[in-house]
């Protein structure tokens, strides 16, 4: 997807060029686009009831997926870059109607402290997808609000005409949010990560304050969003 989206950036900056400098970039670059436009939707998307769901991805020679609707370890999964994604690349274009499939999909990675990575995480017996089984539930990438990715999420929002969902998620995330009432860290940096875990007594942590560029994506959001520039 983010392959897909670089394409069609150097589409457009190939064509804000001196186009006939670059006819045979451009025609292989838009080559790559359609192959990849036609895969994804041939196989990133799985359909099951009359529901669509965005694959994290698969494995094996397919044999597993990641977040489907019977991943490696049997459990029904919604993953949040691979949905944000959709939305950011400009693949929603290509079937509208995907759009409701990924506002449920947000609704059920939706946290109180914002848009969770996976729902739900991947405990022990999910080992056949590597390492992020190791890390426990609701911590790190591994089923926890991981700011960067929720950032993303945030900005496929606003892409879809959902500000007022939007704006609820960059509140969640906000240090200094009041449903934040004892942070672990620095209360003026965005962090790394928001645990929440109960059976580990883990309610709203932060890993670090390291801001994994979660920041800056905040930032650009506001200025194209906001700002409109």
């Amino acid at each position: 997807l983010q392959l897909y989206q670089n394409c069609s950036e150097l589409i457009e900056i190939l064509c804000g060029l001196r186009r006939n400098s670059f006819l045979e970039q451009l025609e292989q670059i838009r080559q790559l686009r359609k192959s990849l436009q036609t895969d994804l939707l041939r196989n990133a998307i799985e359909v099951r009831g009359g529901e669509r769901r965005i694959l994290h991805g698969w494995g094996d020679r397919r044999s597993f997926t990641v977040g489907g609707f019977h991943d490696a370890d049997g459990l029904s999964r919604d993953g949040l870059v691979s949905s944000a994604f959709w939305v950011l690349s400009g693949m929603i274009d290509e079937d509208p109607s995907l759009r409701r499939d990924l506002m449920q999909a947000f609704g059920r990675l939706d946290s109180k402290y914002g848009l969770r990575t996976f729902a739900p995480g991947f405990g022990p017996e999910a080992d056949a997808i590597g390492r992020i089984n190791r890390l426990p539930l609701g911590t790190a990438e591994n089923g926890a609000v991981y700011v960067h990715a929720t950032a993303f999420g945030v900005a496929a929002l606003f892409r879809l005409g959902e500000p007022r969902t939007a704006w609820e998620q960059i509140r969640k995330i906000l240090p200094y949010s009041s449903h934040i009432k004892d942070p672990s860290h620095s209360p003026f940096v965005l962090p790394n990560s928001y645990i929440e875990n109960p059976e580990l007594n883990l309610d709203g942590q932060s890993m670090n304050d390291w801001q994994t560029g979660s920041s800056n994506m905040l930032l650009k959001l506001l200025i194209r969003y906001v700002v409109g520039l």
